[in-house]
């Protein structure tokens, strides 16, 4: 998984997916959808807080649009 969510890393959040099978329902469902600004293939990012917030992004390969799910 490629991680740029700089932001959320710099609060605390790690890139890393709750478990495997959220990462095994969410990132099926990201890579389906084009994406919304440019009509591009997305790609599945996870960040999870030590406090167990979960944050699931769909992320444009090719303009970086992010759209959280």
């Amino acid at each position: 998984m490629t991680c740029y969510g700089y932001e959320l890393m710099q609060v605390g959040y790690k890139c890393q997916a709750p478990s495997l099978e959220a990462m095994d329902i969410d990132a099926p469902m990201a890579e389906k959808a084009p994406c919304p600004k440019c009509g591009g293939q997305m790609h599945y990012e996870a960040y999870t807080s030590p406090t167990g917030s979960y944050i699931a992004l769909a992320v444009c390969n090719d303009c970086g649009r992010e759209v959280e799910f």
